[in-house]
Formats: C-alpha cells, sequence, structure tokens
C-alpha cells in the first residue's frame, strides 16, 4: 500500500472516531468515512454494529411473540400479497418482529440474519405459538435457496440504504431475485434524504465529490452515503436515484412511497439456478 493509502486509511480511522465520540461534529464527520473506506469494509462494519447491538439487548430473552407487531404499510404488503400457503423470505429477520405475524396469518416463512442470539429469540417464539416460520444464519450475498424458491421477499427498517455502495446493493438484489419466483413481490424499505442543505452539508458535498477519485479513496462513494456512530446508511437524493437505480437491474415498479421509504417491485425473469457454497444454518 502506498504512504497516500496508509494516510487515506488513518483518515478514515480518525473519522469514525470523531463520529462516534461526537455529535454535531460527529455528523459532520460522517459525511468523509465513505469516502475513505470501501463499501466491502463498510459492509462488515455494519455486521459488526449489529453484533455490538444485539449483545448489548440482555431483554431479547424476554421477546414474546405479542411484542412482534408489522408496521401500518407492512401489514397493506402482506394482505395485498400474502396468500395461505405462499412461502415467504423475510431478510434482516432479528428476532422475528415481520417473520411472527406473517406466519401466523397463514404464510410458510423464512427468516434470515447473520446475529445467531436474535435467531434463537424468534425460534423460541414461533414454537410457542405453532407459528410457521423457521430461522436460519445465512449471509444475504449468498443465499442458500434454490431458485424461485419464495414467492415473495420482505427488507424492511431501511435496510436497503444499510447497503453501501450501488454495486453491492444490485448485488443484492439479484441474489434476491434468483429464489424469488418470476413476478413474485420484493417490498424494500430505504431512507430517503429529508434533511436541509445546511451550509455544513453543502461545503462537506462539495469537498467530497473534489476529493473523490484521489488514490487512496473510494471511488464509488455517492451523494447520500453517511456514517454514524459505526452505522453506515445511504441517503437516497430523490425518487427518481431511487427509479434509476433500480430500472438499471429490470425492476419493475409497482410502488413507491417517498414519504415512507417503501418501494415495491418485482422481476420478470430470475437468474439460473445456482446455490451458495454455505447453507444456511437452522436455529433451535
Amino acid at each position: 500500500m502506498s504512504w497516500i493509502g496508509h494516510l487515506c486509511r488513518h483518515i478514515a480511522q480518525g473519522l469514525q472516531w470523531i463520529s462516534t465520540a461526537a455529535h454535531r461534529g460527529g455528523h459532520f464527520a460522517g459525511h468523509f468515512v465513505p469516502l475513505f473506506l470501501s463499501p466491502g469494509q463498510l459492509n462488515a462494519q455494519h455486521r459488526a454494529y449489529y453484533e455490538r447491538w444485539y449483545a448489548g439487548r440482555v431483554s431479547i430473552d424476554g421477546i414474546a411473540a405479542e411484542d412482534c407487531r408489522l408496521e401500518p404499510w407492512e401489514r397493506a404488503f402482506v394482505e395485498q400479497y400474502g396468500s395461505p400457503q405462499s412461502r415467504w423470505l423475510v431478510l434482516g429477520c432479528g428476532w422475528g418482529r415481520e417473520a411472527l405475524p406473517i406466519a401466523q396469518a397463514g404464510m410458510t416463512v423464512i427468516g434470515v440474519d447473520l446475529n445467531r442470539k436474535a435467531l434463537v429469540a424468534a425460534q423460541r417464539c414461533a414454537d410457542q405459538v405453532r407459528a410457521s416460520a423457521v430461522f436460519h444464519q445465512a449471509d444475504f450475498f449468498k443465499l442458500p435457496y434454490a431458485a424461485a424458491s419464495f414467492d415473495v421477499a420482505l427488507l424492511t427498517d431501511a435496510m436497503y440504504s444499510a447497503i453501501a455502495g450501488r454495486a453491492s446493493r444490485h448485488a443484492w438484489l439479484q441474489e434476491v431475485r434468483r429464489v424469488v419466483s418470476p413476478g413474485g413481490m420484493i417490498a424494500l424499505s430505504f431512507i430517503p434524504d429529508r434533511y436541509a442543505r445546511t451550509f455544513l452539508r453543502r461545503v462537506s458535498r462539495a469537498l467530497i465529490m473534489m476529493l473523490r477519485g484521489l488514490p487512496g479513496t473510494n471511488v464509488q462513494c455517492e451523494l447520500g452515503d453517511e456514517y454514524t456512530s459505526g452505522h453506515f446508511f445511504h441517503l437516497f437524493q430523490d425518487p427518481d436515484e431511487l427509479r434509476s437505480e433500480l430500472a438499471a437491474i429490470g425492476a419493475r415498479l409497482h410502488k413507491l412511497d417517498w414519504r415512507q421509504g417503501v418501494v415495491w417491485l418485482s422481476f420478470a425473469a430470475n437468474q439460473p439456478d445456482v446455490l451458495a457454497d454455505n447453507p444456511g444454518r437452522p436455529v433451535s
């Protein structure tokens, strides 16, 4: 690695510390962290963030099925596209907030997450109420399921915005496309940019665009990339940005609710059936 690369790495570490330690100054510094870390590094930090988050939630062991409720938009999606025995994939299912109510409504559900502690709590709740839901520990980018295994897929809690880099979001969507039946519905939750264009924010954005492309920087950094308290997220600038991103991989949009940060989409055809090498691990 060149001295410039080492310098950029140290700058990123310093900005991460500032972003975590301070609020206002940290928010400003957080604009620049994605400029010096690759999408792979940002996605790895996102996973580490949730490992720490779940580790600190001792109360997760007390989660019960009645604690799991759908948001209004999720309920509307289930009512419109759910049918008895339809197969649902819930990504980033955590302790089963969405998966359990969907299973109790008569659907067959598989929930996927990386955090084992959350999955164990989810499976315990499902078993207690005899819901048709199972939970697997697996990588979102290498889902251990055959092509067209599901009729519907769901990603909530703004997690689409937590995937760093447009190329990574495309890769993830292609994997979801593979495991969902052609024409099957996919619901994504994202973060729209509603923040005021303050002077400080305009300055930081101008600097990012000026610095992007220099040796050691992340050339995939986009306007709207943020880093706060160890957590990356991408703020979509306007509906056209999201439409363009999804259209680029052949998605058909059925609904885009900018205010709620929700999009419903489908694909006409799936990719060839190539199973991931790392099968998901059921929890017990």
